[in-house]
């Protein structure tokens, strides 16, 4: 019973955000100010997509299947490689 209560705020409260949303505002990062378009972190590798699909077929995998392999192992690498940046953990 509540919920149907609540929906109706919801729904306005949404309606108010939306509306009132500027084009300027990144909803990402939660800061004051313009967003001035500086990157922050990004970083481009070109993939030979020939190769990827070469290799999903040699382990009878999808595309998908294979990158999604390539990120989590890049990924775990990575970690791997800074464990002593946090000690902490």
């Amino acid at each position: 019973m509540l919920i149907y209560l609540i929906q109706p705020i919801s729904a306005l409260k949404m309606s108010a955000i939306l509306f009132f949303n500027w084009a300027n505002h990144n909803p990402i990062k939660r800061r004051d100010g313009e967003m001035t378009g500086k990157k922050h972190g990004a970083f481009n590798m070109n993939l030979n997509l020939s190769k990827i699909k070469e290799a999903s077929k040699k382990h009878s995998c999808t595309v998908n299947d294979m990158m999604s392999s390539i990120l989590s192992t890049t990924v775990y690498e990575y970690f791997e490689n800074h464990k002593e940046d946090n000690p902490a953990r």
